[in-house]
């Protein structure tokens, strides 16, 4: 009654009815802000779900909840991925942009009573055996992501792009793991796609889609964010695609 004064919500699917969460509001919100913070706090997704009576007025709204979209739950929508939509048959056009202003290279971890990385050397190496990260000195470094995208303003030779990290680690194990997983974030260069076309398609339906006009061909798995249908314009149509996976 709190959220639905009105008695128009039916909740229908809930895949999060095992949790039991304590929380408290402060602040006043429209009830669908409302619910979606309720969902924030369950890490759920929600589907809002129409019925109309004969004349267009609003008859109820059913409420689907599912666990938050991850590598094990699909969430909202279903995973056709073995789907794929192709440029020049399905699509326009698949544009993908890199954006390395952010990317760091090197970090020099700190953890607690400045604990350091000095004297603890690992190497961490991809599948085909190149090093892909290793510390030394005290820092750790991406030499492939370097090779890639080299600093031209470094002031050593080695062009790494570097940067001090803080940590609240204990031990050299724990932070040497966690600059580890820090430095993968940062090294990353931060990727853009765009996709143009409407498709037969739910919000939180996961495809593949495919361009082969670069050199190398392109296969992104993503997720449908948004829909838009309109009945008297469908030139407007068009889908939305975010979690892009390359």
């Amino acid at each position: 009654r709190i959220f639905d004064p009105e008695k128009v919500l039916t909740i229908g699917i809930n895949e999060v009815s095992d949790k039991r969460i304590s929380h408290e509001w402060t602040d006043t919100q429209t009830l669908l802000a409302r619910m979606y913070s309720l969902a924030d706090v369950f890490d759920a997704e929600i589907e809002c779900v129409t019925h109309l009576n004969d004349d267009y007025s609003l008859k109820d709204i059913t409420i689907n909840i599912y666990r938050k979209h991850d590598d094990i739950y699909q969430g909202m929508g279903t995973n056709r991925t073995n789907e794929t939509l192709r440029v020049d048959k399905d699509l326009s056009v698949i544009r993908k942009k890199e954006n390395i202003t952010e990317l760091v290279t090197a970090i020099s971890p700190k953890g607690k009573d400045d604990l350091t990385l000095v004297g603890y050397n690992r190497t961490e190496y991809d599948s085909y055996g190149n090093v892909e990260y290793f510390s030394a000195d005290g820092i750790l470094r991406a030499p492939m992501v370097r090779d890639r995208f080299p600093s031209y303003i470094s002031t050593s030779n080695d062009r790494y792009i570097f940067k001090e990290w803080d940590s609240d680690e204990e031990s050299q194990a724990d932070l040497y793991k966690a600059a580890l997983a820090e430095l993968k974030k940062l090294s990353a260069p931060n990727v853009e796609y765009e996709v143009e076309g409407c498709f037969d398609t739910n919000p939180g339906d996961t495809l593949t889609l495919e361009d082969s006009t670069y050199k190398t061909s392109l296969i992104v798995q993503a997720r449908v964010s948004e829909q838009e249908e309109s009945i008297t314009d469908p030139s407007g149509n068009r889908t939305v695609f975010t979690d892009y996976i390359e």
